[in-house]
């Protein structure tokens, strides 16, 4: 993420008021959790295959469900990149007879 420095001027209040005016910009909105995300994604599937939406409401719902598709992809690979993370301090690899089991099989066959 890059910032962005920039200079602000302020002027002094105007003689008639008594002090300095100061405006808080708005925060932006944390991103929904994954299942709030999928459901807004699914409601606007559902209002763009009803049809009903001008074309400007098309529009900026399809951009909105691509953003909203991005964060749910992005959540999905870092749930999954987990699951390999814990697969792998969890489980040790299978030996070669475990993978086929005809293999297996027929090398027990032998063995008897």
């Amino acid at each position: 993420m890059t910032l962005l420095a920039h200079s602000v001027k302020v002027a002094a209040p105007h003689e008639q008021c008594k002090g300095w005016r100061v405006t808080k910009q708005a925060k932006p909105a944390a991103e929904p959790s994954f299942e709030k995300a999928l459901a807004e994604l699914e409601g606007i599937v559902a209002k763009m295959e009803d049809g009903g939406l001008s074309l400007e409401q098309s529009l900026a719902a399809h951009k909105r469900g691509l953003e909203l598709a991005k964060q749910c992809r992005e959540r999905l690979d870092a749930a999954q990149q987990q699951v390999r993370v814990l697969e792998g301090e969890v489980l040790k690899p299978l030996g070669a007879a475990t993978l086929d089991p005809l293999a297996a099989a027929a090398d027990a066959g032998e063995r008897d």
